[in-house]
């Protein structure tokens, strides 16, 4: 979208954590090798929730040095914590998604051959959050965060030479994060 387009903005609510991860394993399917057909998957809207519409510009930030985007847009309001997607037409692109996550808990994730290590902060507090409840969705490794908000366990097989995206459910309370990690 070039700059100060005009684009009309929609944003839809994943009804559960769960239909936002099997959303994005939709997405999955498509081989990483097909960057036209990844590019033009769009996501199934009949089970969402539609929670904005708006219409807005599309404002450069930058200065170009890096190799990240630099436009955004702005949203005219905050969102409750969830899973979301958003979709943008018009401007001088084709429609577009992008899936949206709203969560206080921080997290960094690291892989190894041996071990991996879940390290999970609240934004809010600025404090390690102890005692989430990690899940690695689709096996049956599940383990909580320590006094310091980390977690580690052994890395499982099928993670070592995995090359799609494998996802991890951190939970405390009612706040709900999902990381997405891709081993390429």
């Amino acid at each position: 979208f070039s700059t100060q387009s005009n684009i009309a903005v929609t944003v839809y609510k994943f009804p559960s954590t769960e239909s936002y991860i099997n959303a994005l394993k939709s997405r999955d399917n498509i081989p990483t090798w097909t960057k036209f057909a990844r590019d033009e998957f769009l996501f199934d809207i009949a089970s969402l929730t539609k929670v904005l519409s708006f219409d807005a510009k599309v404002v450069s930030y930058g200065y170009g040095y890096s190799s990240l985007p630099d436009k955004i847009i702005e949203f005219p309001q905050s969102l409750a914590q969830g899973f979301y997607l958003v979709e943008i037409n018009g401007g001088d692109a084709p429609q577009t998604q992008s899936t949206l996550q709203i969560t206080d808990l921080a997290t960094y994730t690291s892989i190894s051959n041996t071990k991996t290590l879940v390290w999970v902060n609240d934004l809010i507090s600025k404090q390690a959050v102890t005692n989430a409840e990690i899940s690695l969705i689709d096996t049956a490794i599940k383990t909580n965060t320590a006094a310091d908000g980390t977690a580690t366990f052994d890395t499982p097989e099928g993670l070592k030479e995995y090359t799609g995206n494998a996802y991890l459910q951190v939970k405390s309370g009612d706040k709900i994060s999902v990381i997405s990690f891709t081993k390429e």
